[in-house]
């Protein structure tokens, strides 16, 4: 491997240009430019040309993608885990897009790992739209033109960056400087600079600069990194003059050639202000990148050592989990037979459950899986592990029918599942025609398993539940999350049940049973004289006045056959 200069980069040129990748890490200028720093490494082979660059402050490596082929990756990966193997360097890999990610979790099943750099991203622009300013997502962008032109329209001129600028392009540099002293790379960004216009000529880099009263205010530094995309490298304005920014980068495209259609503004580097400003310009997208290591991981059943990550997992993935509730869960219902998890030797990445619940499908009892506790560790989100955990499900469970309750539903219609249990949300403000000569009492199993089981007989596809389910689980369960539970008494005789729980005049009622219309209406009016407003959470069937809203309940892959009165009241 050799350090990359400007002496010998036409040798790497080529390979850069045959992968094509969007990404200003894969620009030869970019790895010019921070050559101090970050010094890259490339060796060239038949069929592929190998690359790594180096933190020069703490000695680390980090691999690029290589440059080739699509059907040459294979080769250049092994060969860059043979060289990371003879000379004991980590094999870890930065800047992978996301099409590189899908392809080593392929070709690499078992054997790398994902992390998603928050700060690397990049913004991509379209370049008409940066350019004409038209449409109403450039109004500000326009406004600050307009403004610029206003103050500055017979004070200004704008022309291509030559070198016989560099001397009033380093003067306005240093202003810019000066302005900001404590903004992160500025000496490594400035050394970087100053070789780009030692070599601006001989890197075909293009610009503009713009004068105020005969002074350079705002000057850009640009190259292509691709056919149609252009890289903005550098770009600084005096920000006290209005619209200084936005006539920079306008006047220059609309000098450049028409067959660059795309802009990349590169990373914002992690810092807010920055990220602020390249979202303000709307980016068309913002592509992901990934960091990655070589490092061994399986699903499989958890072992005994593995609980306490688990439940650590459980408590920051779940918003509406607490410490009592999840020793709860796993006290009574964590059973490790029915849980996978993504795991390393010592680090967990992702993990579900799968018990069975009893279903009642069209008068029939069947066992179907409940899919729930799906967490994926936060340093490992967004880089596919769900996905992985779902095929690793369709390869254990094939054809077998899976449900589940989600936070994002649309998550997982990519994975096949599709809504088919809706209910319905009420916001009531009064209830009429309803006497509350009952009254609520404490909830004994035994009762609430019998109002249960005569209300859902009107529904299919809803769980079955029993005495010892009420006794084991719901009601201490229900307790354990703070709910209220009651069942209702009117003439010695248990007609309801409902669960819950009440903030200042507004009570939320999760779950409600009933024999008839006249008990539920009489549970309500009851809880009435403690509320002002009442929201209800119960199927199509119950008709009340008042605002309502179709709520999702339960999603279903290889869904059996089902009549269309579908009900599920659980949240588990």
């Amino acid at each position: 491997m050799k350090e990359l200069t400007i002496e010998n980069y036409q040798e790497l040129q080529p390979w850069i240009q045959i992968a094509g990748y969007e990404d200003c890490n894969a620009n030869i200028v970019t790895m010019l430019m921070w050559k101090d720093p970050y010094p890259f490494f490339f060796e060239v082979h038949p069929h592929f040309a190998m690359a790594y660059f180096q933190i020069r402050e703490t000695g680390q490596f980090y691999w690029y993608m290589p440059f080739c082929k699509e059907e040459h990756r294979k080769e250049a990966i092994d060969a860059m885990l043979q060289y990371s193997k003879a000379h004991d360097m980590p094999m870890r890999m930065t800047s992978v897009s996301k099409d590189w990610r899908n392809w080593l979790q392929r070709h690499y099943y078992g054997k790398i790992l994902f992390h998603k750099e928050w700060d690397g991203k990049d913004y991509i622009y379209d370049r008409q739209q940066q350019e004409t300013l038209a449409g109403k997502k450039m109004q500000k962008r326009r406004n600050h033109y307009n403004a610029f032109l206003k103050e500055y329209g017979g004070r200004y001129e704008y022309h291509a960056l030559s070198p016989a600028d560099f001397d009033d392009v380093f003067a306005c540099l240093r202003r810019w400087q000066n302005a900001h002293e404590d903004l992160f790379g500025i000496k490594e960004e400035d050394a970087g600079i100053h070789f780009l216009l030692e070599h601006f000529e001989e890197l075909g880099l293009s610009g503009g600069v713009i004068t105020i009263d005969g002074q350079l205010e705002a000057f850009s530094i640009i190259s292509p990194i691709t056919e149609q995309m252009l890289d903005i490298h550098v770009e600084k304005a005096n920000r006290e003059i209005r619209g200084l920014y936005v006539a920079i980068l306008k006047l220059y495209l609309e000098q450049a050639d028409p067959k660059y259609t795309l802009l990349n503004r590169e990373d914002d580097m992690g810092l807010a202000s920055l990220a602020k400003a390249k979202h303000d310009m709307r980016p068309i997208r913002v592509p992901l990148k990934y960091s990655a290591r070589f490092e061994d991981w399986m699903i499989r059943l958890p072992a005994e050592q593995d609980l306490e990550a688990i439940r650590s997992l459980w408590l920051k993935s779940f918003k509406d989990e607490t410490q009592q509730t999840a020793d709860f869960y796993f006290e009574h219902l964590y059973d490790p037979a029915d849980c996978r998890i993504i795991t390393t030797k010592d680090t967990l990445i992702a993990m579900c459950m799968i018990p069975k619940w009893k279903m009642s499908i069209q008068g029939e009892v069947q066992e179907i899986r409940f899919l729930e506790g799906v967490a994926v560790d936060p340093g490992f989100q967004n880089c596919g592990y769900l996905r992985l955990l779902m095929e690793h499900l369709d390869q254990e469970f094939p054809n077998e029918p899976m449900m589940l309750q989600a936070y994002d539903w649309d998550l997982y219609v990519p994975f096949g599942y599709t809504i088919t249990h809706y209910g319905k949300q009420y916001l009531l403000s009064k209830i009429q025609g309803a006497t509350d000569t009952g009254h609520f009492l404490a909830p004994e199993a035994a009762n609430c398993a019998r109002i249960y089981n005569q209300c859902m007989q009107r529904f299919d596809g809803w769980r079955i539940r029993d005495e010892a389910y009420f006794a084991d689980f719901w009601l201490p369960y229900q307790e354990c999350c703070g709910m209220q539970t009651w069942q209702y008494e009117k003439n010695g005789e248990i007609n309801g049940y409902l669960s819950l729980h009440q903030e200042d005049r507004q009570i939320e009622i999760d779950e409600i049973m009933y024999v008839n219309e006249d008990a539920l209406l009489e549970m309500l009016s009851l809880l009435q004289i403690k509320a002002d407003t009442l929201i209800i959470h119960t199927h199509f069937q119950t008709k009340f006045k008042g605002h309502s809203q179709r709520v999702p309940l339960l999603m279903m892959k290889h869904a059996p056959t089902m009549q269309e009165n579908r009900f599920i009241s659980e949240c588990i």
